[in-house]
């Protein structure tokens, strides 16, 4: 119900017990409206299934969202509360709903408004708190995760906590950036299968440089700045 599903997935979550968006399913305007009183502005508007920042509308009031009235031709829409903090990206590997290999980034710099991501700032699992790795461990297991998991998350400014909002089943640009920092997602899988254990911050073998490391992905960056090797992409 939650695959490729972003009502199913808050619906999942909420379920399991983590912390996501307060949110509503709306099928109107009107329906909106009332939804964002209750919940409290400002709010993202979220057709149900879409990709790359698509159908993503951020609403501070009741104009806008009379004025994104059209989205609702494609309802049922989420509708989320919009929470100010940090965005974290964590690129996850599950085997059989264990946890197997995680990387944790910081998204710097996007396409687009709530688009994919240009350059992240990379951190080594030794310098992630201990509390992410059993969220996330969590999250596989709620959601029945057996592969690959793109999960999106925001840390609160208010100090609340971990909101997460996107899990997406899929592998993707970034699945393989941690072996260039040490961490080598194929020697966790193989551990995985191998030891039948989750990855834990107990478990975990640090590498030997250990300190955050900012990656691009080329194919996003613009032609001057592969010309002039910007954030050292060459490599």
């Amino acid at each position: 119900s939650h695959f490729f599903s972003k009502i199913g997935l808050s619906s999942a979550l909420d379920k399991a017990g983590i912390q996501t968006p307060p949110f509503r399913v709306v099928s109107s305007c009107e329906q909106a409206l009332v939804a964002a009183r209750e919940i409290g502005y400002p709010v993202m508007l979220k057709v149900d299934a879409s990709f790359g920042g698509n159908g993503v509308r951020n609403c501070v009031n009741e104009d806008d969202i009379v004025r994104h009235a059209a989205l609702f031709e494609q309802s049922p829409l989420l509708m989320q509360r919009l929470i100010k903090g940090r965005e974290i990206a964590i690129d996850a590997v599950y085997i059989r709903h264990q946890l197997a290999h995680f990387s944790y980034s910081h998204p710097l710099r996007y396409t687009q408004a709530f688009g994919p991501a240009i350059l992240r700032r990379h951190f080594p699992l030794p310098l992630v708190d201990e509390k992410v790795f059993g969220e996330v461990a969590m999250l596989g297991r709620a959601l029945g995760a057996d592969g690959f998991l793109n999960i999106a998350c925001i840390d609160a400014e208010d100090g609340s906590g971990r909101y997460y909002f996107e899990a997406d089943m899929r592998p993707n640009v970034w699945v393989d950036s941690s072996r260039y920092f040490g961490e080598d997602a194929a020697k966790r899988i193989r551990e995985g299968f191998s030891s039948r254990t989750g990855l834990t911050k107990d478990n975990l073998h640090a590498p030997a440089k250990c300190e955050p490391v900012e990656i691009p992905y080329f194919l996003r960056l613009q032609g001057w700045e592969l010309a002039l090797n910007r954030y050292g992409v060459w490599r």
